[in-house]
């Protein structure tokens, strides 16, 4: 995400603050009224008097009732520019989308090239993946996606309209109407080269749906935003979900792919079967058996699992200033297990320190500013290779 954030706010004299939660990169949580939001600072006026936030350590912003949840919808647009909307309906005529969103009386009207995707029916679990596999294929051509039953089917060509019953796809130059209650979904084609703005937020609302924005205003109690792609809209302040700052500015070691990941055995040969390599390889965002990650009774839907002796080695994208986690043994080996947990910045140990299981989990907040290689190293404790494996739970860089 950049850094040079174009968000303005216009708050009513006479009206009461929307009442907020704000939680910055380092943790911190303030809660008030919101009060202002500029280029440079979030303004919230607070019990113990007025706070000022600069908006580059702002991770997210979240009313302080949220909207009860609604039932998901089965038709979903994707845009080029991140954006994932759940809509009502969706037309296409020549180049001029139009998007009936839920819950609204007034159409959004988009370019056909702003439109990466179109989801026309639910997701099973017996789909996603055969739909996942499709969108992750690159390809010179529109595709129109169909159902058969329990599996997907799908042909390149040329999406010419789609009406309320009908998609006019060009199949071998043969232009053919398909029913619309067949499709699936579509997928366009879109040329390489385009350059959009940067964001500076996500808009999640009460219908699921996830706006990147460029620019976002208040006005009341309605926030009014614009998108990368130049489609504007607006979200009323009591269907926000969450406004999220973060993209960019925390990325999750499990969302890294590391330069390199060593695993040694206790007991064993020098030469490692690559099977038994793979069944001791780290596991991202899940304990080591299919379960979520838990510590001192939380759960972490991001993190690590790793066993002993791990060596990790990860080159950073770029600049960060904090690395952190809360790191412990599993829960449902507790109160067993001890490892050793170091970690080092291009060769400078950060961290060195025994994590047992008679312990309760703690977190770690380390400077990694200057840092470009990390290294982490889960080696064996004094329980040698009984419960020695390790989980860090939400471990992230921050900038």
């Amino acid at each position: 995400m950049g850094y040079v954030i174009w968000v303005w706010l216009v708050v009513s004299a006479t009206s009461n603050p929307p009442e907020v939660e704000l939680r910055t990169l380092d943790g911190q949580v303030h809660r008030g009224g919101l009060a202002a939001l500029s280029e440079q600072t979030i303004g919230l006026q607070t019990s113990t008097g007025p706070v000022q936030v600069p908006l580059e350590r702002v991770a997210e912003l979240l009313p302080k009732s949220p909207p009860a949840a609604r039932p998901v919808p089965s038709v979903w647009v994707h845009l080029v520019d991140g954006s994932r909307v759940a809509v009502q309906e969706f037309l296409l005529e020549g180049e001029k989308v139009r998007l009936q969103l839920l819950g609204s009386d007034q159409p959004l009207e988009c370019a056909r090239a702003d439109v990466a995707w179109v989801r026309l029916q639910p997701e099973t679990e017996t789909l996603a993946p055969a739909w996942k596999k499709l969108l992750q294929t690159k390809t010179d051509t529109d595709v129109l996606v169909l159902r058969t039953d329990q599996a997907l089917d799908y042909h390149r060509g040329v999406i010419h309209g789609v009406g309320a019953d009908t998609i006019q796809f060009e199949l071998d130059r043969e232009r053919i109407p398909v029913k619309r209650g067949r499709v699936f979904g579509l997928i366009f084609r879109h040329p390489e080269g385009r350059t959009l703005p940067a964001p500076v937020g996500i808009v999640h609302d009460v219908t699921g749906s996830q706006w990147y924005v460029q620019k976002i205003v208040l006005e009341g109690q309605v926030l009014r935003w614009t998108s990368p792609v130049g489609l504007t809209g607006s979200t009323r302040l009591e269907d926000l979900v969450r406004l999220d700052f973060s993209e960019g500015k925390i990325v999750y070691l499990s969302d890294l792919e590391p330069m390199s990941v060593r695993w040694t055995p206790f007991f064993g040969p020098a030469e490692i079967p690559a099977s038994q390599a793979e069944f001791f390889a780290p596991r991202k965002d899940r304990a080591l058996e299919p379960r979520p990650i838990q510590l001192g009774g939380k759960k972490y839907n991001k993190g690590l699992a790793i066993h002993s002796r791990t060596e990790i080695v990860y080159r950073l994208p770029r600049p960060f200033r904090r690395l952190q986690a809360v790191v412990g043994i599993d829960d449902q080996i507790r109160p067993a297990g001890h490892v050793q947990l170091i970690i080092r910045g291009d060769e400078k140990v950060l961290l060195e320190e025994a994590i047992s299981g008679t312990q309760p989990p703690k977190p770690i907040d380390l400077d990694i500013t200057g840092v470009r290689r990390l290294v982490i190293l889960v080696d064996f404790g004094q329980d040698m290779d009984i419960g020695d494996h390790l989980l860090l739970g939400d471990i992230k860089l921050v900038q």
